[in-house]
């Protein structure tokens, strides 16, 4: 009896004396290592994972000593391109792993890295980079130093870019807006810090003009008109005019809905009523009407109306591109922000 209290104490004794109160190895000095994904979020499939320092596994595990730990850390993951750099690793240090679109590893040091949303429209099968990263609609990390570059636009199957933009500065926590135009055509889409309108009875309206070959001019004046739908009649006057220059994006107008009552010429019943907004294309270095709205085939948004009832707007705001030699102008509804 005696013989098993003493083994007892003794075996406590030796608990007692190798951890410490929060459970850490102090008297032979053990430590490990935590492993965290912080991109993608809420990553689980730790079991295809791999964590080495010099061919040993630090995934799981305790081991022995509290010095610091210098050797070749090799990540793996998948298909994704293997990570291998020289670190010096601290006792129970954590390591925290970026799985980047593209099948990149990155190693992540808060210091180093910035976060951003992409806001992205582009055609099934293109991708954009910078630097050799992939960047994805929504949420990006990426390091400083790759920040700041050209983005290249690739083709899938393509492994040259097929257009560039140049010297863009990507800042922490800000949103890239891009978009595609064409196949070959993308341009970056200014920050939006324009107030809302007061209500659905105004749309803020901007424009892009690109030219084509028959809108060689580098700039164009667009005069809006509205049709009454009832009576099939326009209103004489111009109710707003912008000029657009060739590639760049417009300040946003006003169209508003509230100005005019049902039933303005006396002709139509007062149940049925609604309106489209019309417009001419000019040449303002010749005052040349390249598209007049009476011919009615310049309709606003004729691809996909930002109306329901053409007496109230269901966007607050709505970006339009002028194309097809002025005679189309069309509502870019990924870039609209709608009433909710």
């Amino acid at each position: 009896m005696k013989k098993n209290i003493y083994l007892i104490l003794f075996v406590f004794s030796l608990l007692f004396v190798s951890c410490d109160t929060e459970g850490d190895f102090i008297e032979h000095g053990y430590t490990n290592y935590r492993i965290t994904v912080m991109y993608p979020d809420h990553f689980a499939d730790f079991n295809n994972l791999s964590v080495t320092i010099d061919g040993e596994d630090i995934k799981d595990g305790i081991f022995k000593g509290k010095e610091e730990r210098i050797g070749i850390l090799a990540i793996s993951y998948l298909d994704y391109v293997p990570f291998q750099q020289k670190v010096n690793l601290q006792p129970n240090e954590t390591l925290q792993i970026l799985l980047l679109p593209g099948k990149e590893i990155e190693l992540y040091e808060e210091e180093k890295y910035i976060t951003f949303n992409g806001s992205f429209i582009l055609n099934s099968g293109y991708t954009v980079k910078i630097n050799g990263q992939e960047l994805i609609q929504g949420l990006n990390y990426i390091s400083k130093e790759k920040a700041v570059g050209n983005l290249e636009f690739y083709k899938e199957g393509e492994d040259e870019p097929i257009a560039t933009i140049s010297d863009i500065s990507i800042e922490a926590d800000s949103t890239l807006n891009l978009m595609q135009l064409s196949d070959t055509e993308f341009i970056e889409v200014p920050k939006d810090d324009e107030p809302d309108p007061l209500s659905n009875k105004i749309l803020k309206a901007r424009f892009l003009y690109l030219g084509d070959d028959m809108l060689t001019m580098d700039k164009v004046q667009v005069d809006f008109y509205i049709n009454d739908d009832w009576c099939w009649m326009f209103f004489p006057e111009r109710i707003g005019t912008i000029t657009l220059e060739k590639g760049e994006m417009s300040e946003y107008i006003e169209l508003d809905y509230s100005f005019r009552e049902p039933d303005a010429y006396g002709s139509c019943t007062s149940e049925g009523y609604g309106y489209s907004f019309y417009y001419d294309v000019i040449d303002p270095e010749t005052n040349i009407t390249i598209v007049d709205h009476n011919s009615y085939s310049a309709i606003l948004g004729a691809n996909d109306m930002p109306s329901i009832d053409y007496m109230s707007w269901t966007y607050k705001k709505a970006t339009f591109i002028l194309k097809d030699g002025g005679n189309a102008c069309d509502f870019q509804k990924g870039l609209g922000i709608p009433w909710n």
